[in-house]
């Protein structure tokens, strides 16, 4: 009986280590202020560090072969397109097929845990389709190629935001911190402080983008009335989740962890 309880003591004090641990990982550093640095240079150094301090990642779905390669095909169209009617090449952005389910800004510390969450998360996750929209849209900012929303699709968004908010609560991702306060309505700046953006969970549209900051070119407009998928590549199974770097716009520059769903 005493050996069952020194036992029992010492998994219970092994626990408490582990999630002791698990805590001390998750604790916010403070965030760095560099506004009041007296001089340029000091200045430069601390954004510099603030930049180590974080990273904005994205938990995304992986695309099956002939979708990217179809998205890919899609953006050159454009490109091609819009080159000739404005004269010049247009601004492009490095970028790696996929379909975001959460974006955020996260401590650097915290990346292996969130690896870890995901890969949970696909293990979780069977495999199902994706259906893919036969026209592009224009979201304002950028182009679409916009997938239908089904029960599966938003189960696994929901779950990945509310598992994830735990490391993004607070911080806003750069393309937000650029916003002004005042074009934020009060849903907005409440998802803001809970999650760090705003365009998730009633507002969620998941989407392929085509084309980045097409706000520059209104002649995208008519193009893209004009350029169409290739209905046979409109759909895939979902067989990878993963962790991106993300790029100013959203855009995947790196892939940091590919998980396999039902695995």
């Amino acid at each position: 009986m005493k050996k069952k309880l020194v036992t029992a003591r010492l998994r219970l004090m092994g626990l408490i280590g582990i999630l002791a641990a698990f805590n001390t990982s998750l604790a916010r550093s403070e965030p760095i202020d560099c506004q009041h640095k007296s001089s340029t240079q000091k200045k430069a150094e601390c954004l510099q560090k603030a930049k180590s301090q974080y990273i904005e990642v994205g938990i995304i779905i992986l695309p099956s072969t002939k979708v990217a390669q179809e998205t890919q095909k899609l953006t050159a169209e454009i490109s091609k397109e819009l080159k000739e009617r404005i004269s010049h090449q247009p601004l492009s952005y490095k970028n790696i097929p996929h379909i975001s389910l959460y974006q955020g800004k996260i401590e650097r510390k915290n990346l292996s845990a969130v690896q870890k969450r995901l890969k949970q998360i696909a293990a979780d996750t069977q495999p199902f389709s994706i259906q893919l929209q036969h026209t592009l849209s224009n979201a304002g900012d950028s182009i679409y190629w916009n997938a239908n929303l089904d029960k599966n699709l938003e189960q696994l968004h929901n779950r990945v935001v509310d598992e994830f908010s735990l490391f993004t609560k607070g911080l806003r991702m750069r393309q937000v911190e650029d916003m002004p306060e005042n074009a934020l309505n009060v849903s907005q700046k409440n998802k803001l402080e809970k999650y760090g953006i705003f365009w998730i969970k009633e507002s969620f549209t998941p989407h392929l983008t085509i084309f980045y900051n097409a706000k520059a070119y209104p002649a995208l407009y008519s193009i893209v009335r004009q350029v169409r998928p290739d209905t046979s590549a409109t759909g895939f199974e979902i067989k990878n989740l993963a962790v991106a770097e993300l790029g100013y716009e959203g855009n995947v520059e790196k892939i940091l962890a590919v998980y396999e769903t039902g695995s």
